[in-house]
């Protein structure tokens, strides 16, 4: 339980730099569904698409690219599908360089929810975008293409996603923080 209270504040330090940008991750999305509907963009599209318009900027690495393409299936995930994951991957990794790891996935245990936000991109569908915090104090920017019904602020959460790359926001101290940013395959409310 403490550790929950003490992901609790650090997640509001996190929470008070994200609105000091004035800018939501999925404030520009409402044009993609009007150039594009569900039937003709693919987990690739959403990604590239993404990168640029959301104010969590990253640059899709090669790796990434490939790796959506090939597995277009996995974003989401459906329950049935055995997603094969790289246990040892991790944050570090990832900041480290994040044009290796782009095709592997990884999984995030325990990491609290900051802020989520939910965004109709076209008539019935949504992308979902998670602000997470894990228990090294380690911050994630998470794209789900889909809704997430059972997943709210303050919710512990266990994800599984591929490494994008990595981006940046200036938090409250007048630093920047690292943000790993990751295209879910799976989000599961572990509470």
């Amino acid at each position: 339980m403490a550790a929950k209270t003490i992901m609790k504040r650090i997640a509001i330090a996190a929470l008070s730099a994200v609105i000091l940008q004035g800018v939501t991750p999925l404030d520009s999305l409402n044009v993609y569904a009007s150039e594009n509907t569900g039937a003709s963009y693919t987990a690739l599209d959403l990604y590239t698409y993404i990168q640029d318009q959301c104010s969590t900027e990253y640059t899709l690495t090669e790796k990434a690219e490939t790796f959506l393409e090939e597995h277009d299936d996995l974003f989401p995930a459906s329950t049935e599908l055995v997603i094969p994951i790289d246990a040892e991957l991790d944050f570090r990794h990832i900041n480290k360089n994040p044009s290796r790891y782009g095709d592997k996935l990884m999984r995030i245990s325990d990491a609290y929810v900051i802020q989520v936000q939910e965004e109709e991109i076209e008539e019935g569908h949504y992308l979902t975008w998670l602000n997470l915090i894990d228990g090294e104090e380690q911050q994630y920017s998470v794209y789900y293409n889909g809704e997430l019904d059972d997943v709210f602020e303050d919710d512990t959460v266990e994800v599984t996603g591929l490494p994008l790359g990595t981006s940046s926001f200036e938090n409250t101290e007048g630093g920047d923080t690292l943000v790993v940013v990751l295209a879910g395959c799976r989000v599961n409310n572990i509470d």
